[in-house]
């Protein structure tokens, strides 16, 4: 589960396209444990993004966002990486 850790450096600066193309990547490999954790953690909002990276839709700042709390959220809970 260290991959939610190399995404929790989700929020890219806004032109750095290439930076957030990776990461909607990276996103869409996992997305098949993503999106259970986060529905299963109650995280719909980020559930709802991580769909949106794998249809490939526009990403919005609300998306980033979403996604950036969940794996926060998932870290947290010491379901991500090791609990701080």
């Amino acid at each position: 589960m260290d991959a939610g850790l190399d995404l929790l450096g989700l929020a890219p600066v806004l032109g750095d396209a290439g930076r957030a193309a990776k990461t909607i990547k990276a996103v869409q490999k996992v997305s098949s444990i993503l999106s259970p954790l986060f529905i299963t953690f109650g995280l719909g909002a980020a559930a709802s993004s991580v769909d949106k990276a794998i249809k490939s839709e526009k990403f919005t700042v609300q998306d980033w966002s979403n996604l950036a709390a969940g794996f926060q959220a998932l870290t947290n809970a010491g379901v991500l990486g090791k609990k701080r």
